[in-house]
């Protein structure tokens, strides 16, 4: 078995790309979740304007839809935007992913709202109120939104199967060895070689998914 690791490692030159291919699409999906997503799920959480609970409707309806429902509105939105058989095809989409708005939306909530009434009072903008209060108060949950939007696009297979068409922009999700004789062991090492990066950020951010659990049970998205 530990033959099979080396060989990965070192014959499978395939391997680091696919393995950095991966690594661009889970951070970008992340970071831009971070940008995108966090504040819009702020304004879904706090803000009172008409239709807001049908976008959040909406977004929970996305949970349930099966990927293939989605396929071809993205990849047709991913042609006309010029950016389908690029990492960006599986990036873009993964940024508005509905699973880690809704768990920052309900952690979002459950920030006090008579302290934004007092930073309001006291002259605060929504702006300064969403980065020194409503950040750092629900940061468990948003962290843990983040994090398991990490693990969705880390993991994907559906997506970059669908949107990208040139072999040497796929994930490490869909690592397919040269060594046909040894395919299963090398897939087999692949996959757990493909795994530490999750395992360890999941061990770093326990802390946080258990905090943001906790912070997000007693709550729903209203």
């Amino acid at each position: 078995m530990i033959d099979a690791f080396l060989q990965v490692l070192l014959d499978e030159p395939a391997f680091h790309v696919l393995l950095s291919n991966s690594s661009f699409i889970a951070l970008g999906t992340a970071l831009g979740q971070a940008l995108v997503a966090s504040p819009a799920a702020w304004v879904l959480a706090r803000a009172s304007f008409p239709g807001r609970r049908l976008i959040i409707a909406l977004y929970g309806l996305l949970l349930v839809l099966p990927f293939q429902a989605l396929l071809l509105p993205n990849y047709l939105a991913l042609r006309a935007l010029g950016i389908d058989n690029t990492l960006w095809a599986v990036v873009a989409p993964g940024i508005f992913s509905a699973f880690p708005l809704l768990v920052m939306v309900v952690a979002f909530q459950a920030v006090p709202q008579n302290l934004l009434d007092s930073a309001r009072l006291d002259g605060a903008g929504e702006g300064a109120i969403f980065l020194r209060l409503g950040l750092p108060l629900a940061s468990s949950g948003v962290f843990a939104g983040l994090l398991l939007g990490f693990f969705e696009s880390w993991n994907a297979v559906e997506q970059p199967a669908a949107f990208l068409k040139d072999p040497a922009l796929w994930p490490i999700a869909l690592f397919a060895p040269s060594s046909v004789p040894e395919a299963a062991a090398l897939m087999g090492a692949a996959a757990v070689l493909a795994a530490v990066p999750g395992l360890l950020l999941f061990i770093a951010g326990l802390r946080f998914l258990d905090e943001g659990a906790l912070a997000t049970a007693p709550r729903r998205c209203s």
